[in-house]
C-alpha cells in the first residue's frame, strides 16, 4: 500500500486509477466484467445499502449522474473516471448488487468525497 501527495491510498490492485474505455465500451458496455474488481475482492461496507457510496451509485442507476456532488481528487483524470464507471453501472453482465458494489468502491477511491 501506498499513500499519495493527497493522501489517497493507493491499493495497487489495478484499480487505483481508472482505465481509458472507448466510445463502444461505453455503448455498449459489455466488457464490464473486465473492468470491474471481483466481488469478492470488495470491502463489505460497500455491498450495504447504508453506505454513501452505495446511495450515490443508486442515486445514480434511478436518476442520473449526480457529478456537482462529488469531490475530485487532483491526481485521478474524474473524466476516465465518469466513463469507466458508465460502463459498469450500464452492463447487464454482472448481478446488480456487484454492480452497485464496483461502482461505490471504486467512486469512492477516485473521488475525495460526495458534497
Amino acid at each position: 500500500m501506498k499513500s499519495t501527495s493527497s493522501s489517497r491510498i493507493l491499493l495497487e490492485d489495478g484499480f487505483d486509477q481508472p482505465q481509458a474505455v472507448s466510445e463502444v465500451d461505453i455503448a455498449f458496455p459489455a466488457r464490464a466484467m473486465e473492468i470491474m474488481p471481483a466481488y469478492r475482492d470488495i470491502p463489505s461496507e460497500f455491498k450495504e445499502r447504508t453506505n454513501e457510496w452505495v446511495k450515490f451509485q443508486a442515486t445514480w442507476f434511478s436518476t442520473g449522474w449526480p457529478q456537482a456532488g462529488l469531490l475530485r481528487n487532483a491526481d485521478v483524470d474524474s473524466e476516465l473516471a465518469y466513463r469507466h464507471l458508465s460502463v459498469i453501472q450500464g452492463s447487464y453482465a454482472p448481478k446488480h448488487e456487484h454492480k452497485m458494489a464496483a461502482v461505490a468502491w471504486l467512486a469512492s477511491r477516485w473521488f475525495k468525497g460526495i458534497a
